[in-house]
């Protein structure tokens, strides 16, 4: 029986899958149901299921295939963007998008399968992106603050300060619980930390999230 090797172009609302097989196509919700859908649609013998990152709009998308058991492929946009044009496909939309994906992801063998994240790690990862986002506004309220000279407005940016200071601290706290609970995490952190000159606790979550990362 064929394997099926399937390109998913992810956008906010929906999803545009290419089988390479038999060159079929299908577009889907990006929600629950859609996902049901395209698990069906797929059917059993799959290879692997090649798709890029895309912000937030990847994540239950790639929960859900996971939990479901299809082997995926998170492939780097920029590997994706020179395999394209060395297709001679110039013309960019989401069918051709996933045709590319699913090329892409039949023919290069050596690029790993994407390794499942354990509910520990996405939270993780969850946590230290709206910690990044505190931390982004906490520079450009500084920065605005040094050019405000009403009292009022001054007031404002000081109690703004002080909020993001202590939502980023709630944040820390939950991080360092996870780090805590998750043997595997725990570990991460304990070899991260002993290096020398590295950042304590709450570390940077991307390379802590990675099943692959300090083993």
């Amino acid at each position: 029986m064929t394997k099926h090797t399937v390109g998913i172009d992810i956008s906010r609302d929906r999803l545009d899958a290419f089988r390479a097989s038999d060159s079929g196509t299908g577009r889907f919700s990006n929600n629950a149901a859609g996902f049901q859908e395209l698990i069906d649609w797929m059917g059993t013998d799959i290879n692997c299921v090649g798709y890029e990152p895309t912000g937030p709009w990847h994540r239950e998308f790639e929960e859900a295939l996971q939990e479901a058991g299809v082997p995926l492929k998170r492939m780097n946009p920029y590997q994706v963007r020179c395999f394209a044009k060395g297709l001679g496909k110039r013309a960019k939309t989401d069918p051709i998008d996933a045709k590319v994906l699913a090329r892409l992801a039949e023919t290069a063998d050596e690029l790993p399968l994407t390794p499942v994240s354990s509910p520990a790690q996405r939270d993780l990862v969850e946590l230290q992106t709206a910690r990044e986002a505190l931390v982004d506004d906490r520079t450009a309220i500084l920065n605005r603050g040094k050019r405000l000279r009403h009292a009022v407005l001054r007031r404002q940016c000081r109690d703004r300060l002080r909020q993001i200071e202590r939502q980023l601290d709630r944040i820390d706290v939950e991080i360092r619980k996870l780090l805590e609970s998750d043997d595997s995490l725990a570990r991460k952190t304990e070899i991260l930390i002993s290096i020398p000159a590295s950042p304590k606790p709450p570390l940077r979550a991307w390379s802590l999230a990675c099943p692959n990362s300090a083993n």
